[in-house]
């Protein structure tokens, strides 16, 4: 996780840059808001650089709760007694290890609460921004909320008064869409959607947790973003020529697309994955779900 470092953005909005992208925006010279607070893991290397810059965190506004995004908000909480904001649908899914576990269902919850990464999670929200809200004031800092769920349940963007949105992961940029095999989403449906209204903005500039940061235009971004989760949902669903269990469309999913599960944890994680495809495809009446043989199966639909 080395080499991470502070980046200006716009006006007052800030990109600590590293393996994963962390915005933040500066109230004054020494305090900021940050725009999530990324994984367990970087903790140490995150607080030595805002202290090397001289900032301490007076506030967090999460995107979601995906581990890669809340790792350390408690941990802000409990030591800094910072508040932190995060939607009302995201706020339930971390409030509890019970709550975790309902959202990760492929982990048991002993893995749960032994992966250092996992039980960082667990997270009171202090503020819940509710589904049509459209301002949040932290700090006397007004932030726009542009409702972007999908990729998790109420994933929210976020716009800083530079007009700077930070997009958490409701789109894919660089490396990241252009080698993704099987982009994840809670939803396709709706993640597909919150794509769609990016269409209508016109902000100075996206940050994009896992790539960079994109400049005013970034239109064509969008229709990358849309073409590739067709072109995944199409694939997947050319696969399913026959009733088959949903370990075995993990296994060809796994096959036809050399994706690597050489741990427990990437073969539970397959298994997430591939489950929404699933989904959407039979909401979209394209495949079929069946008994077949006393077994639940996936079918192609008739």
């Amino acid at each position: 996780m080395s080499g991470m470092y502070l980046e200006h953005v716009r006006g007052n909005t800030f990109c600590i840059m590293g393996w994963q992208l962390i915005p933040l925006y500066k109230i004054d010279d020494t305090h900021c808001i940050l725009l999530d607070t990324g994984t367990y893991f970087i903790r140490e290397e995150l607080e030595a650089l805002l202290k090397s810059e001289g900032l301490s965190v007076s506030g967090i506004i999460c995107s979601h709760t995906h581990f890669d995004h809340l790792g350390n908000a408690r941990y802000f909480q409990d030591v800094y007694h910072v508040p932190v904001a995060m939607p009302i649908g995201e706020a339930e899914t971390c409030r509890t290890f019970a709550s975790i576990k309902s959202y990760l269902f492929a982990y048991p919850a002993g893995q749960i609460m032994s992966d250092p990464k996992l039980a960082a999670l667990t997270c009171r929200a202090d503020i819940l921004l509710e589904d049509d809200q459209e301002f949040l004031l932290m700090c006397n800092t007004r932030f726009r909320l542009l409702h972007t769920p999908g990729h998790s349940p109420d994933h929210v963007s976020i716009v800083t008064p530079d007009n700077v949105c930070y997009v958490g992961d409701a789109l894919m940029c660089g490396k990241s869409l252009t080698t993704a095999k099987l982009p994840y989403a809670f939803n396709f449906a709706q993640s597909m959607e919150s794509i769609e209204k990016f269409k209508e903005t016109n902000y100075s500039s996206l940050i994009v947790s896992h790539c960079g940061i994109i400049g005013e235009d970034y239109q064509s971004l969008v229709d990358d973003n849309l073409s590739l989760m067709k072109q995944r949902l199409d694939y997947v669903c050319s696969l399913i020529t026959e009733p088959m269990s949903g370990g075995h469309i993990c296994a060809t999913v796994k096959e036809e697309m050399n994706i690597t599960t050489d741990t427990t944890e990437k073969a539970q994680n397959l298994e997430r994955f591939v489950r929404p495809y699933l989904e959407c495809l039979i909401d979209e009446h394209r495949i079929d779900l069946i008994l077949y043989k006393d077994s639940l199966c996936y079918a192609p639909a008739k």
